[in-house]
């Protein structure tokens, strides 16, 4: 996996097992949403921006976003999104341009539906 950063594994690298349920607290608490929510939007707006910016193939970039294989990358992405990351990308690459970074178009995580998206449907 590429980017494998999780919450077990940075506790496990910073601190004893016992505070593992105060820092998810304080963490829920400080941002307003559990560090697991928090990753999969950071996985999530990644992904996007691989979708609409490179030619990496799906399982690619599931694995380089942090997902353990393709068949969780498609139903988190469905779940939050409500498309495939396939149709994202088809969506994205016949978008007209209006957020131009390279050849593809990429929707940020800004755009008020995406936002919305992502705000209403997260666990």
């Amino acid at each position: 996996m590429g980017n494998d950063i999780g919450f077990n594994a940075w506790i496990n690298d910073h601190m004893d097992k016992e505070n593992t349920t105060i820092i998810s607290t304080l963490f829920h608490r400080s941002v307003g949403i559990s560090f697991y929510d928090y990753l999969m939007r950071v996985r999530l707006q990644n992904a996007t921006k691989d979708l609409a910016l490179t030619d990496k193939g799906l399982t690619d970039i599931a694995l380089s976003n942090g997902f353990s294989d393709l068949k969780s990358f498609n139903k988190r992405f469905k779940e939050l999104l409500k498309c495939l990351p396939s149709e994202y990308r088809t969506k994205v690459l016949d978008t007209p341009p209006e957020y131009e970074y390279s050849h593809r178009k990429y929707i940020p995580c800004s755009d008020p539906e995406i936002k919305q998206l992502l705000e209403m449907n997260i666990l």
